[in-house]
């Protein structure tokens, strides 16, 4: 939005300029020579006014929405890091525990109880990583609104 809107206010100089390349051709009529300097003078204005607008928008807005997407994004994805590392975790107990021999019932036992640890801490981390989504998304309306206003 700021881009488009310093894009707005070069092509916008160039059309002043423009006016005032076209007024030296009327340099014979005063009249026009007039109106077209007070085009030009409202377009200078107009467009000192917009570049102020475009500085300031530049400065609140994207110093605050960039400060909340770095501090709650990075949390989301550590969040989503940690929710992979433990969802190969629960595959790797659930490998084992499909591959033990059912000869042996301390190895059964061993990774039945390593499958249920692993399992809980699972069922926590994903609760935990959809805490953090959620409040991503209930914080972005407000930050968002709140910024702009």
């Amino acid at each position: 939005m700021i881009d488009a809107g310093k894009t707005f206010v070069s092509q916008q100089t160039l059309f002043a300029n423009s006016l005032w390349d076209l007024s030296s051709c009327f340099q014979e009529d005063p009249d026009t020579m007039t109106r077209l300097n007070r085009l030009i003078h409202s377009l200078q204005e107009m467009n000192k006014f917009q570049s102020i607008l475009l500085d300031q928008a530049s400065r609140t807005v994207l110093k605050n929405l960039s400060e909340f997407v770095k501090i709650n994004i990075e949390a989301v994805w550590e969040s989503r890091r940690v929710f992979d590392k433990i969802s190969s975790d629960l595959d790797v107990a659930l490998s084992r525990h499909s591959q033990v021999s059912k000869s042996k019932p301390t190895e059964i036992e061993q990774t039945n109880s390593i499958l249920q640890a692993t399992t809980t801490c699972f069922r926590h981390t994903v609760l935990d990583h959809v805490y953090c989504i959620n409040m991503l998304q209930a914080q972005k309306r407000h930050e968002v609104l709140g910024t702009v206003s």
